[in-house]
């Protein structure tokens, strides 16, 4: 993208400025420069914008901005489109954050200034305020990331985030952003339901066979089980995803991992001092426990998660009971617990679906380039025959030390989650 300038519409710049300015303010010039490491992000472009304005004293301030806008490569603007991921994200930041701030103000998500056409949010450059991000790309995730004080305080700011939604009949006052799951359902979910039967049949199930090769008897109705996507698979993932009333639902950030929080750290210690949640394209209304599971099995390892699950768990009730007072009872850390492990399943496939992606697939640009078509088949499962794909994972499972330890563990814990339905 030789001339970022080209991808900001004036209008935008001169409607941010004079919202962070007053109705006065006059725009002057603005720059636009890469809002991430690579302005092509996998569902949006991000820039950010430095703009000079003058006010009516004739003082020359200054705006800074992020604008966040459809993809410019047609494939992912297709797409993007199809999964409605700008109207969940519009809607959001319009109609559902006004109404759970009157009941949490302080939320730490990332303030929108404004949004039109369901294809432009403009927000404040969280980076003026010195947040950033944990990773850069998804090979980061070969490592543990998150410390405990990331994760305990990401913990208290989502059990917040979904009090704040309690006493709002959400099914009812909004049924058009969440009857039909962006991610899963209809025909905006073909993207992602393509991208998870090409992990779960190149990867988990050749890898699966690939462990217990001496024992292909004792795991045959388990790969059966999985190779069956459309009576199996989905059926489960969207289960995990949709409202239950046996659970406590709330509306859920719907991507709640690692890449889409931004901290602020002690300069010294880099322990996290704030945290704020971005990019709220998957919103939905769920069970509670997808926003939980998509954290702790998508961004932390299992050891670090079976040695602190427990107590993060009850961190998040203690926190949600006390924001939340429309339930008539404050939750249960018994039953809430009960209700969590009864959707491991759910949780354990979302995670062995993308977990993947960050050891196997091309999907992140070298350093300082852009997203290519090359990377997006890749993400989507689009890109290479199937048979040299299973070829690939069990190589990189035989050469990965950490592939192979991340996997085995995973493999193991779907099999004993599976026992209770296979």
């Amino acid at each position: 993208m030789s001339d970022l300038k080209l991808h900001v519409h004036p209008g935008d710049v001169i409607a941010a400025v004079k919202t962070l300015h007053g109705g006065d303010a006059a725009l002057v010039d603005y720059e636009v420069l890469k809002g991430t490491e690579t302005v092509q992000g996998f569902m949006s472009s991000i820039f950010r914008v430095r703009a000079t304005c003058q006010v009516p004293s004739g003082e020359i301030k200054v705006a800074q901005f992020v604008v966040k806008r459809l993809p410019v490569m047609e494939a992912q603007r297709k797409v993007a489109q199809e999964m409605r991921l700008f109207d969940q994200e519009a809607a959001f930041f319009t109609r559902c954050f006004p109404l759970m701030k009157r009941k949490c103000p302080d939320l730490k998500v990332v303030e929108c200034f404004f949004t039109h056409s369901a294809s432009t949010i403009v927000m404040e450059d969280l980076g003026l305020s010195g947040f950033s991000s944990i990773i850069k790309n998804l090979g980061e995730l070969e490592e543990q990331v998150l410390t405990l004080s990331h994760v305990r305080m990401v913990i208290r700011e989502l059990a917040k985030f979904h009090a704040s939604s309690q006493g709002t009949d959400w099914l009812k006052e909004m049924p058009e952003l969440f009857e039909r799951d962006v991610l899963l359902e209809g025909d905006g979910g073909k993207t992602f339901r393509q991208m998870v039967s090409g992990t779960i049949i190149c990867t988990v199930v050749p890898l699966m066979k690939h462990i217990y090769k001496d024992d292909l008897d004792r795991i045959k109705k388990y790969t059966d089980w999985l190779e069956d996507l459309q009576g199996n698979v989905f059926p489960c993932l969207v289960k995990s995803c949709k409202a239950d009333p046996r659970y406590v639902n709330a509306l859920c950030h719907g991507d709640c991992w690692v890449n889409n929080f931004m901290f602020r750290s002690h300069p010294d210690t880099d322990e996290p001092l704030e945290i704020r949640f971005i990019d709220m394209q998957v919103l939905r209304y769920a069970p509670v426990y997808s926003d939980l599971m998509y954290l702790l099995y998508l961004s932390i390892k299992s050891d670090f998660r079976k040695m602190h699950e427990k107590s993060l768990l009850k961190t998040y009730v203690e926190t949600f009971n006390s924001i939340s007072n429309s339930t008539p009872d404050p939750i249960d850390l018994d039953q809430f617990v009960q209700g969590y492990d009864e959707s491991r399943l759910g949780g354990m496939l979302f995670t062995i679906s993308l977990f993947p992606l960050a050891f196997l697939e091309e999907i992140s640009p070298p350093d300082g380039e852009e997203l290519s078509e090359e990377n997006l088949k890749n993400l989507f499962g689009t890109g290479g025959d199937e048979e040299k794909r299973k070829i690939k994972a069990v190589e990189v499972f035989q050469t990965n030390v950490i592939f192979r330890k991340d996997m085995t563990n995973a493999i193991a814990d779907l099999i004993f989650e599976m026992d209770t339905i296979v």
